[in-house]
């Protein structure tokens, strides 16, 4: 998703996930669910809406750093990933349920680093 807003609203049951994860060099998305990338001097850059229902699920990372996410119910299926946003609003009834699995996520990926050794 390059721009623009993202809107999931579960008047009936959706079912969504991203590539299998975990993210390999044959399956560099493994796990990414949502991608909308940074763009430079505008935050946020879009919306993204998840209204779920009892019986949706959504499995994956939802990565839009520079988007407003809002998770309103998602039900007892929950959302099976990680949320990486510019704010992240969860609403809802009590049964909202985040469920993280490493191996079910794309893994954000390690920065470089400078190391001294004599």
């Amino acid at each position: 998703m390059q721009s623009g807003d993202v809107t999931f609203n579960a008047g009936a049951t959706v079912e969504l996930s991203g590539n299998p994860g975990p993210a390999t060099v044959d399956n560099p998305y493994g796990g990414l669910f949502l991608y909308m990338p940074m763009r430079a001097g505008t935050a946020p850059c879009g919306t993204i809406k998840i209204n779920g229902n009892s019986a949706s699920s959504f499995e994956g990372t939802i990565l839009a750093p520079c988007a407003d996410v809002l998770i309103n119910g998602t039900g007892d299926s929950g959302l099976q990933g990680q949320i990486i946003g510019y704010t992240v609003d969860l609403t809802g009834d009590g049964n909202t349920k985040i469920i993280y699995n490493e191996a079910q996520n794309w893994p954000a990926p390690v920065p470089p680093q400078i190391e001294f050794t004599q």
